[in-house]
């Protein structure tokens, strides 16, 4: 079994001093991605791309969507606390927690030839990559190494987190407590939220939506949570209606 720490941290050192960041994007085939309870499973080569750029400081989860592919922009200082697991002829996982939410972006559709062409899009994952915190992303047996001693090597703090305890925050979501230490705090004992039928439509966890209205959102979620009464009160009325 390989240690994903204990050989990257007896290496670390002499490597960094010798290390230079590659300028060109680092490429590796993905077989899982899992925000929350979205998933996107790989069923055909280039479904699921990881792109590691050391040169500007970011992960890219790479998504084919149809004839165009959907991207997940993740810049390193966003990166709360990183964990990756590596055992031979095994799969890796890599997991990321994040300070804030990434940035999505579309491909344009230009003519055969041209070079990939990307413009700022609105989330593609269900309004889960707005509200949860934590990336699992699962490789191939033998891939995820090289990838994650690389990241490792091209920034000290990534190293410096990888040694820390994985998740770091005791709430997976967003805004888990927007007013401070002593506000409310909605981490759902753990457990995902179910969200009732009549929220579900709702578009305010789309991640264009006002701060405002995500708080409403996860304040009704809290409440049903602890209170299933008030929930069944809700529907009750919402039939009506």
């Amino acid at each position: 079994m390989k240690s994903s720490e204990a050989s990257i941290k007896a290496n670390h050192e002499s490597d960094h001093n010798r290390f230079h960041h590659p300028k060109m994007a680092s490429n590796l085939p993905a077989s899982v991605l899992k925000i929350g309870s979205w998933e996107r499973i790989s069923t055909h080569e280039g479904d699921l791309i990881a792109k590691c750029y050391c040169a500007k400081q970011k992960l890219v989860w790479e998504v084919l969507e149809g004839a165009l592919k959907s991207k997940i922009e993740i810049q390193w200082y966003d990166i709360l606390a990183i964990r990756a697991i590596f055992r031979d002829d095994e799969p890796g996982l890599l997991a990321i927690e994040l300070n804030q939410p990434p940035l999505f972006f579309g491909e344009i559709n230009l003519q055969p030839r041209n070079f990939t062409a990307w413009q700022s899009a609105s989330d593609f994952t269900g309004g889960q990559a707005p509200f949860c915190r934590r990336h699992y992303i699962k490789f191939p047996p033998g891939t995820l190494d090289k990838l994650y001693e690389m990241l490792l090597q091209c920034d000290p703090r990534l190293f410096m987190l990888s040694q820390k305890p994985f998740p770091s925050l005791e709430s997976p979501y967003f805004y888990s407590n927007i007013y401070g230490g002593t506000g409310i705090s909605f981490d759902f004992n753990g457990c995902r939220p179910e969200f009732p039928p009549h929220v579900q439509h709702l578009h305010i966890m789309d991640s264009n939506s006002p701060l405002l209205g995500r708080c409403i959102i996860f304040f009704v979620l809290h409440v049903f949570q602890h209170f299933p009464g008030l929930q069944f009160c809700f529907l009750l009325m919402s039939r009506d209606n």
